[in-house]
């Protein structure tokens, strides 16, 4: 109730996210109503994995843009870890150059990988529009 108000009456667009639909809606019997009620005061996103190709294209983008090299087995096995998550793959990149110098190699992706955990449920992410 408190959420449907808020979307009701605020004067700036408001940005949410929600990894599971269903539990903000709730698993009762009038989770359709919920939802409805929901969606008629904000819009509902949904984000799909983005395939290799273009997991490949972003890389290149960022490491150009920023003036870094990266060597192809590095960059392969950057996108084979990746799940699909652009924002995750920027990530990487960051902590990745950032302990490089201007060059990133095969063992400074494999250390990064061995360090790091990903969260799995994108598909599920949804971000929500308030209508003021």
């Amino acid at each position: 109730a408190e959420l449907l108000n808020l979307l009701e009456n605020t004067q700036q667009p408001l940005i949410m996210t929600c990894n599971e639909p269903m539990k903000l809606w709730g698993r009762n019997s009038s989770w359709k109503r919920n939802r409805d009620r929901l969606l008629s005061k904000a819009e509902m996103i949904g984000f799909n994995r983005v395939g290799k190709v273009h997991l490949r294209r972003v890389a290149h983008r960022v490491l150009d843009s920023e003036g870094r090299s990266i060597d192809p087995g590095a960059l392969e096995s950057l996108i084979e870890d990746n799940p699909g998550d652009l924002r995750a793959l920027v990530r990487d990149l960051q902590a990745i150059c950032a302990a490089s110098n201007g060059h990133v190699d095969e063992l400074s992706v494999q250390n990064h990988i061995g360090y790091s955990q990903r969260d799995q449920q994108i598909e599920n992410l949804v971000r929500l529009y308030g209508q003021p």
